[in-house]
Parts: structure tokens; sequence; C-alpha cells
């Protein structure tokens, strides 16, 4: 091979060495290009569709411990004007709660994390409506022995697994998200090395069609 190359004009073997060069600097861009849009799909993954929606779930579970503080305010203050003035923080703070949840659903992209939120929500209505139904129901009523004994028992239960469903939620979302991020590290890795190695390739090239 080297003969019959060694054997050709010199426009012919500076052409060649210059098409191969080019060739291979066009193989770097190309690769790099496809690379980088893989990263920037990843951050925009980690930012858009993970970190949003992840302190949109933060918030939630703020709420949910608000609505339980506030329950616990209906249930034990003496004041009547405390305790509307709890339930009606209640009923405010499970709109957000239904508002949060809402806007969070449209950005579900993987499986995992809709089965976890799919969970919570089914708990945390159960937590919902037993507090609807019976704790407040009896604070209404002016039974505060009842809705003590429904608050501390059952809905403490109901609470603590809403609360738990929702940090299930979290972690989940917070493991998929850590999965993009090593992604775009082990994309960047490999771009890295990529352009190393073909770059000292296009330099060996050029050598040996100079020599």
């Amino acid at each position: 091979m080297f003969t019959w190359f060694a054997n050709q004009k010199t426009a012919t073997k500076l052409m060649a060495g210059f098409g191969i060069s080019g060739l291979i600097m066009a193989g770097i861009a190309v690769f790099c290009l496809v690379n980088n849009m893989k990263m920037r799909e990843n951050i925009e993954n980690v930012y858009a569709v993970q970190l949003n929606p992840l302190m949109t779930l933060t918030q939630v579970r703020g709420l949910v411990h608000q609505t339980r503080a506030n329950t616990v305010t209906a249930v034990l203050t003496k004041s009547a004007e405390d305790r509307d003035a709890a339930m009606g923080r209640v009923q405010d703070f499970t709109k957000q709660i239904d508002e949060k949840i809402a806007a969070f659903l449209p950005t579900i992209k993987a499986e995992e994390v809709r089965k976890a939120t799919d969970e919570f929500i089914r708990i945390y209505q159960d937590y919902r409506a037993f507090r609807e139904s019976t704790i407040l129901a009896h604070v209404k009523a002016g039974d505060q022995v009842a809705a003590l004994a429904a608050m501390k028992g059952e809905g403490v239960t109901k609470f603590k697994a809403s609360v738990d469903a929702i940090n299930a939620v979290i972690d989940v979302k917070t493991k998929v998200a850590k999965g993009k991020y090593d992604a775009s590290i082990e994309t960047a890795a490999e771009t890295r090395t990529a352009m190393i190695v073909l770059s000292s390739v296009g330099i060996a090239l050029g050598l040996l069609f100079g020599w």
C-alpha cells in the first residue's frame, strides 16, 4: 500500500492526506456534536423533569405537615375563633396540595416515579378522607374527646403513612435525577476520551503522510 502511495503524484498525496485528516476532524466534530446534544438533554431533564418537580414534592410534603399541625390546633384549642381559623387553614393547605399534585403529574416520565406517585395519592386520599369525615367532623360537632381519640389513633397512622409515601416518591425522583447526572458525566468522559484518541490518530496519520 505504501509503495502504491509513494508512486502517486504529489498532488494526489496531498489531497489524500488532507482528505483523510479532514474526515477525521469531521468525525470528531460529529461525535462531539451528538454527545453534546445528549448532555444537553440530560441537563434539561435534570432541571425540568427532576429538580423542579422535586421542589414541588417537597412543598407537598411540607403542606401535608401543615395540614396535620392545623388539625391538631383545631382539635385542641378551646377558642372557637382559633378552631375555625385552623380548619380554614387545613382547607387552604389541602387545596394547595391538590394543585401541586396536579402540576406534578404531567412531569412524570419514569414508570417507577408514576407507581410511587400513585401509591402516595392513594394513601394520602385515605388519610384526607379520614381527617375530614372523622377528626374534623367530630370537631365541628363539638366532640373534642372523640376528635382527639381519632387523631391520636388511626389519624396518626394514616398521617405517617402519607409522609412515608411522599418521601418514597422523593427518593425515587432523586435516584432518577442521579442517574441522569451520572449519564452526563459518562458522556463527557467518553467525549474527552474519543477526542484524545481521534486527535492522536489524526496527528499520527498526518505525520505518516508527511513522511
